[in-house]
């Protein structure tokens, strides 16, 4: 799968996940719980005694799970829970869930749901950027400024998406996401060990290892405190070594290979 469909109402729900209320809905699923309306008002329904008290937002902008006490005004009163109920369902109404806590965790969200949940669980890497067109673009990063204006007005609004969300490409069609490769478990790895031959002496360098995916522009570079490669070569658990000597630079490449990377890599590092 190279494209995901990426509607407006499935945006919507990765920022403000609800669900609709059913016939079968019990008192404690609604009873101070934030709710939405198809009109877009957002209620809560709490009791006094036998009484059951329906109350709007007042303040339209506030973060629906950040809503104070004192900025609900009642709107309507029950006699009884079936009473409410009935109202409730002929409003439409709908159950609206925390979601997500900032915009990093929405973002997550958003490429868990293009990748899809146990694809996304796999991925070490996405190589580069999925792409989507302006419209989809601007519409996600409307919901993200929205959002983060409202929970948390000290952070900068739509930053995180400046930073990690989808290119543009116009000749996408609408509300489509082209997806970017991804490294997983299952990609194929190798060692890659490289040094710099020095112009005046015909020195090299200390030994650069970095672990290179197959079918991947990515590299994970680790730094290494040996300046000697024959050291670095010894620590590395690998069985065949293809070396490449341009004249320029030295390159040692280990046979491809899957699974996890070992753990010595931890060790090396500086």
């Amino acid at each position: 799968m190279t494209h995901k469909v990426l509607t407006q109402s499935q945006i919507d729900q990765i920022f403000e996940p609800s669900y609709p209320l059913s016939e079968d809905v019990r008192m404690s699923d609604v009873l101070n719980r934030v709710l939405k309306t198809r009109d877009g008002v957002y209620y809560t329904l709490w009791r006094e005694g036998q009484t059951f008290i329906l109350a709007y937002q007042r303040y339209a902008k506030m973060a629906p799970n950040h809503i104070p006490l004192a900025a609900w005004d009642p709107c309507a009163y029950y006699a009884s829970w079936q009473e409410a109920k009935d109202d409730l369902l002929a409003r439409k109404t709908q159950i609206v869930l925390p979601g997500p806590a900032d915009e990093m965790e929405a973002v997550i969200e958003i490429y868990r749901f293009v990748y899809g949940p146990e694809t996304w669980d796999a991925i070490i890497k996405v190589d580069g950027w999925p792409a989507a067109s302006f419209t989809t673009c601007s519409y996600i990063a409307g919901k993200c400024i929205a959002f983060t204006k409202s929970r948390h007005p000290g952070a900068m609004p739509g930053g995180v998406w400046l930073n990690n969300g989808f290119t543009v490409d116009e000749n996408l069609p609408d509300w489509t996401v082209r997806l970017a490769p991804v490294v997983t478990r299952d990609t194929p790895w190798r060692f890659h060990v490289w040094q710099i031959r020095f112009s005046d002496d015909g020195t090299l360098s200390r030994p650069h290892l970095s672990i290179q995916w197959r079918e991947s522009s990515l590299s994970d570079s680790i730094d290494v405190r040996t300046r000697n490669v024959e050291e670095l070569l010894a620590m590395i658990p690998a069985e065949t070594w293809t070396v490449t000597d341009t004249g320029f630079e030295v390159v040692r490449d280990s046979e491809w290979r899957t699974g996890e990377i070992p753990q010595f890599a931890e060790k090396v590092a500086a």
